[in-house]
């Protein structure tokens, strides 16, 4: 978690957003200036690596660090919110570790923070329940965070609070598995998910050039007469 204080005095202009060290020494200072038209950095390094994947829901901005094989939560509404059953907490003008361990592959099953993510990219964020699907690049695969109180059931897994799925890809490159299970399909960089709202996600597989969907729910879907 890394605290984030904002200079008293530099509204109605230009804000200062000092990001801090744990024992309090500035290390980066980011002014976010609201004039229109303007545009400014938000969030940098040392923090952040080489983020790539954007989401947004309940306030809180959820992104992607495809180097250091985290993803993170940055609160930005003025109260903090609880994910997990209370275990993990975002609370405003912080950056918050949501999954990813930094260690060795493959990615499986567990708690999202004792996983490894290699080069995670893309994100979506589901509302009701709160689900977190990622894009784990180089792990050829797509997974899921459950960042509800309860147990969650998703395409077969029940995913406790704070847990990770996978749910789609071997961890194979290839290009295999249409109208199969999709944990047997094979993918090629992986990089984008979305349509989390309803029951297909759509994913950007990137080497092998295609759109591929994956249907969530519990019955047949007809997807543009696919």
């Amino acid at each position: 978690v890394v605290p984030i204080t904002v200079a008293p005095d530099a509204l109605p202009g230009p804000r200062e957003l000092i990001l801090t060290t744990p024992d309090g020494a500035a290390s980066t200072v980011i002014t976010v200036v609201l004039a229109d038209g303007e545009l400014d950095t938000v969030l940098g390094a040392p923090e952040l690596d080489t983020p790539v994947g954007l989401a947004w829901g309940d306030g809180t901005l959820f992104l992607t660090d495809a180097v250091r094989g985290h993803v993170y939560a940055w609160r930005t509404a003025p109260d903090p919110i609880a994910f997990a059953d209370g275990s993990l907490v975002a609370t405003p003008g912080t950056l918050t570790t949501l999954a990813g361990s930094g260690g060795a592959p493959p990615l499986v099953d567990g708690p999202a923070l004792d996983v490894s993510l290699t080069e995670p990219k893309g994100l979506c964020y589901r509302h009701e329940p709160k689900l977190l699907f990622i894009a784990a690049t180089v792990d050829q695969k797509i997974a899921v965070m459950n960042l509800d109180d309860v147990p969650v059931t998703e395409m077969g897994h029940v995913i406790a609070p704070g847990g990770l799925a996978v749910l789609a890809g071997t961890g194979v490159i290839g290009y295999s598995g249409d109208h199969g299970p999709a944990l047997e399909a094979e993918m090629f960089r992986p990089w984008r998910v979305r349509g989390c709202q309803g029951d297909v996600l759509l994913v950007g597989d990137v080497e092998n050039r295609v759109l591929r969907m994956i249907n969530r729910s519990e019955t047949p879907q007809d997807v543009a007469g696919v």
